[in-house]
């Protein structure tokens, strides 16, 4: 159901090495390697743990854990490729604690250390309970119950060719959770919490009605997607890589439908959308920092759903206004007519069917500043963005010290460009 896995340890010290070298002050990046074994060690709370020495294991291979299923129990175990146990245990004591050695070359451990390591691993396997180590074909498995060892898949069954690819992978096989569990997830998704992720946000001290109304939106949105994907996707694998000759850390994401369901035939319309976008700010002098782009057909369902969202968000933006002691009252209004009219053109490019929006951040040479975001969204109409940018411009004009505005100073096709520079005051914080 669940893998999680880094491609072998020798490449993960290569990339860690790597990183640390950007630094012209670490010009073999051991430095840095020294600085994450003791952040990890510190957050962990492990003594003695040494990324480099890694006796009896098996460099090349990977390491991971996964969680499987027999279609009743959930087996969850971990996996590290081992060349020789005796000094692998002695490795891995730092993070496993002492191993215990029982009957048919089997090893007992506490699992309370490992799993206070691995996010909800206390859902998989109650902390403070014991875990079985055993050595089989080159690889040490730690299960929860001893007849598990039987039912493992090996780890080249499970991890498939993602893991060449990425230096981490983490792979979700939904359709291989057991139907009672996967009905249940979906069913009560607004009850799991998952560090990072609120799915039923808290209201914060002081919070206006419209900021919580819009969180919770987001919220609802992200329940949504969550829940499709459980009932839709065959399978979701996330990957992590450092690109070394681009020097760039690439993360991806996939997700395969099952076919004829509602999620397969939307990735199906998708593929007939052109967006107008792809090459967003795209000049060729610059070193490209981040590109983001999202290219979708929108239902009557989901145009509802961004226009609630935009909604809460007109709602909470107009909040901040109202309550800003530095706009002056007569300025209010029209920052907040401001605010609507920005709403509308924005529910304009929602009911239009079709969402096309891009976002693109560059740096000079060396990645150095000047750092340039360019974003963009296909409108059906464009004369009502002029138009909000105009008045814009205007109340800029209007107050002193506020900032200065030139207009029509470049022009790129059909798309007129205007520069407006806001001051910052010396006294502003970062």
């Amino acid at each position: 159901m669940i893998v999680a896995s880094i491609a072998s340890h020798q490449r993960m010290i290569d990339r860690l090495r790597f990183i640390g070298k950007a630094s012209p002050n670490d010009p073999d990046g051991a430095s840095f390697l020294k600085s994450a074994t003791g952040l990890f060690s510190s957050l962990a709370k492990i003594e003695g743990l040494d990324l480099e020495q890694v006796a009896g294991i098996d460099a090349g291979r990977p390491w991971g854990m996964a969680v499987i299923s027999d279609g009743l129990d959930m087996i969850p175990y971990v996996f590290v490729p081992v060349a020789d146990l005796e000094p692998a245990l002695k490795t891995l004591k730092p993070l496993l604690g002492e191993a215990k050695a029982l009957e048919d070359d089997v090893y007992e451990i506490d699992a309370s250390k490992l799993l206070g390591l691995v996010p909800a691993g206390g859902l998989l396997v109650p902390t403070g309970v014991e875990m079985y180590l055993k050595l089989k074909d080159g690889w040490l498995y730690g299960v929860q119950l001893q007849e598990h060892f039987d039912k493992l898949l090996a780890p080249d069954e499970l991890l498939g060719e993602g893991n060449a690819e990425y230096d981490a992978t983490l792979s979700f096989h939904v359709q291989n959770v057991p139907e009672a569990l996967r009905s249940m997830l979906v069913d009560r998704a607004a009850d799991i919490q998952i560090p990072g992720l609120p799915t039923t946000p808290t209201r914060m001290p002081d919070e206006p009605d419209s900021q919580f109304a819009f969180r919770q939106q987001l919220s609802q949105q992200m329940l949504q997607f969550g829940s499709q994907v459980f009932r839709d996707a065959e399978r979701v694998v996330m990957g992590l890589a450092v690109d070394k000759e681009a020097e760039q850390l690439v993360g991806e994401m996939t997700c395969v439908a099952v076919a004829d369901t509602p999620l397969a035939r939307h990735f199906a319309d998708l593929a007939e959308v052109q967006t107008r976008l792809g090459s967003l700010g795209s000049t060729g002098g610059e070193e490209e920092v981040m590109a983001a782009g999202v290219t979708v057909k929108l239902d009557e369902t989901r145009q509802a759903s961004f226009g609630e969202l935009l909604e809460s968000y007109r709602k909470a933006v107009s909040d901040l206004i109202d309550n800003e002691p530095a706009v002056a009252d007569e300025a209010r209004q029209a920052y907040r007519e401001l605010v609507d009219q920005w709403a509308g053109v924005m529910q304009s490019a929602v009911q239009h069917g079709t969402l096309d929006a891009a976002l693109r951040i560059t740096a000079g040479a060396g990645r150095r500043p000047p750092w340039t975001m360019v974003a963009g969204i296909a409108l059906p109409d464009t004369a009502p963005m002029e138009q909000l940018v105009r008045r814009l411009g205007e109340l800029i004009e209007q107050e002193t010290g506020v900032g200065t505005v030139k207009w029509d100073v470049a022009q790129q096709g059909d798309v007129s460009i205007h520069e407006i520079v806001l001051q910052v005051p010396s006294n502003a914080g970062p």
